[in-house]
């Protein structure tokens, strides 16, 4: 019997108005439409640092310019309902291997996040724990079976191979998304070989077990949710610690005009 894929969490994406508090025993899962927040994108400049802004000025298509100010625009603005501050006093940091985090006067906050973003489309995750996530844009077959020898291992790729053709796309991407969630729960970053480490040694005949990684790494395994965020989308988030369920918020636009 070939194994068939795992349900992909389909939940409903919430408005949440307000203070946030961090839930120790959740995970909090944001989506944001980064085009309908591109209106707003000029004036979402003056929220960001400095290097921030370079490094969005560097980007020649304007499209991505105004999403790449929209997805940090809303980090800020997410992060700083939490910690109860204004979001252009947040100061941003970066560990050995370029994974962001909080610094002073933020930096003792038990605060931990992840962002992601694929198109138009971004998803932010925040918890008490170290955590990665990863959102990806479905791309056709020929785009998959190209890029595939570039992001996935020997191992992993001939585990595609046994699936229904139907699944292999989908199966693809989860790998993918897996795979770029897991660099950035282990803080690894740019700096992981992404074909010499499989995080799904073997294709097990229990769907349900596709929700913890186990890598050939050794370093055990690893809760791991996936999200079907919107339509033409997978996404994964991978935790350091145990299994935690989500709360699953919808950002809205309006959300900086009422900071």
């Amino acid at each position: 019997m070939i194994p068939r894929l795992p349900p992909l969490l389909h939940d409903e994406w919430r408005a949440t108005a307000g203070v946030l508090h961090l839930d120790v025993g959740t995970v909090d899962v944001w989506r944001v439409d980064l085009d309908a927040a591109e209106t707003a994108a000029l004036r979402l400049r003056a929220v960001l640092s400095q290097a921030e802004l370079q490094r969005a000025d560097a980007l020649r298509d304007a499209l991505n310019q105004a999403r790449f100010i929209s997805a940090h625009a809303a980090l800020r603005h997410i992060l700083a309902r939490y910690l109860q501050v204004s979001p252009a006093c947040l100061v941003f940091v970066t560990g050995k291997h370029g994974k962001p985090r909080l610094a002073q006067p933020h930096s003792s906050s038990p605060l931990h996040f992840s962002m992601a973003h694929s198109s138009n489309l971004a998803l932010f995750a925040v918890a008490g724990i170290e955590l990665g996530v990863d959102v990806e844009r479905m791309r056709p077959m020929p785009e998959m079976e190209e890029a595939a020898p570039r992001l996935l291992s020997q191992k992993e790729i001939s585990l595609l191979e046994i699936l229904v053709p139907e699944d292999r796309p989908v199966a693809f991407h989860i790998l993918w998304a897996c795979k770029e969630a897991y660099a950035k729960a282990t803080g690894s970053g740019l700096w992981l070989d992404l074909t010499h480490t499989t995080i799904l040694p073997r294709l097990p005949d229990d769907p349900s077990t596709w929700f913890a990684l186990s890598t050939d790494s050794g370093s055990g395994p690893m809760p791991v949710h996936l999200l079907a965020p919107h339509e033409g989308f997978v996404a994964a988030l991978v935790l350091r610690g145990e299994s935690r369920p989500l709360r699953l918020h919808q950002f809205s636009p309006a959300a900086f005009d009422a900071a």
